[in-house]
């Protein structure tokens, strides 16, 4: 899920509208080039924008029932969608109505019926200066030694999947390392030779991230974080034996530490049920409910990090799961 991939993809716009002319005439205009979702009312576009997540919606003011004013104040509200562009679909924009869209979040406005040239100049736009902040806001993200995530980074990921868990997704798995005596290798071998390890180390992280279509993070110091989508427990703990594996065959010399001749690591390990979050919450609920059960996840992991410590070179500890 985290993986690169080195071709540009087509931006994803969603289209909410609940007037078929207008949906027809847009998607005609996009789909050559972008990916098209649709909605026809309010509440079928917050749940589209909430589960693809796309660059850009277009939003209808108008709809019945629930309007595209509050669709947009309420993807402002919701930590997944709150950065996402909201391009409002009008019949006309006069100062008040332009004020209200401006406080409920909007970020352009085009006026029915849509004219080609205006939508796609207006839609680059927003679309090039969105990836723009997303590709500074994921430098800011990485860890300058490493090239891995930060703490902040897998954290934020983590409440995304559990969101997630359960209807949608498979089980959850989280992996944390840490180096052993690692201190004791900078003390011994220098600073210098200490960032080389790391990197060494984080090189691992990022192939076994692949493998998982995961996201490997640094959380700081010698401590590694791995987060495993769809990846029930046993096919985690093959993933940390594999780990261990290859650490040892770096076999690289640690004479400082009583653990083990070479580089060698703990890692702790916990796995979410697939059933963990329960489906149809409202918004705030859910996220509420992402974040104790990323909290309790986290703590479990971390517990079986400690509960590793001297457990000898190749030392692996799950968790038990969480409260049932």
């Amino acid at each position: 899920m985290y993986t690169t991939n080195t071709a540009e993809p087509r931006a994803c716009i969603c289209i909410a509208d609940d007037d078929a002319n207008t949906l027809a005439s847009l998607t005609a205009m996009l789909e050559s080039d972008h990916q098209v979702l649709v909605a026809r009312n309010g509440l079928e576009a917050l749940a589209l924008v909430r589960r693809e997540l796309p660059d850009l919606v277009l939003l209808d003011i108008d709809m019945p029932g629930m309007d595209g004013l509050e669709v947009c104040r309420k993807l402002r509200r919701d930590p997944l969608t709150a950065s996402v562009p909201v391009v409002f679909l009008t019949q006309k924009v006069d100062e008040a109505s332009e004020l209200e869209a401006l406080h409920a979040g909007a970020s352009d406005f085009i006026v029915k019926p849509p004219r080609h040239k205006a939508v796609m100049a207006r839609l680059q736009q927003l679309v090039r200066r969105q990836k723009v902040a997303d590709q500074a806001a994921s430098a800011m993200r990485l860890d300058a030694l490493t090239g891995l995530s930060i703490r902040a980074n897998l954290l934020g990921c983590l409440h995304i999947e559990l969101l997630q868990v359960g209807a949608l997704a498979g089980p959850l798995s989280l992996l944390l390392l840490n180096l052993n005596d690692f201190r004791a290798y900078n003390q011994h071998y220098g600073q210098r030779a200490g960032d080389r390890v790391l990197t060494q180390v984080a090189e691992l992280l990022k192939a076994a991230a692949q493998r998982s279509s995961g996201m490997a993070a640094r959380l700081g110091g010698d401590v590694f974080g791995l987060l495993m989508p769809d990846t029930p427990a046993d096919a985690a703990l093959a993933i940390a034996q594999a780990l261990q594996r290859e650490l040892a065959a770096l076999a690289l010399p640690h004479l400082a530490s009583p653990v083990a001749a070479v580089v060698s690591a703990r890692i702790g390990l916990a796995t979410t049920r697939s059933d963990a979050m329960a489906a149809g919450q409202a918004v705030l609920a859910a996220w509420q409910a992402a974040t104790t059960l990323a909290d309790e996840m986290l703590a479990r992991a971390e517990q079986a990090l400690a509960d590793a410590r001297g457990g000898g070179q190749l030392a692996i500890q799950v968790a038990p799961a969480g409260v049932q």
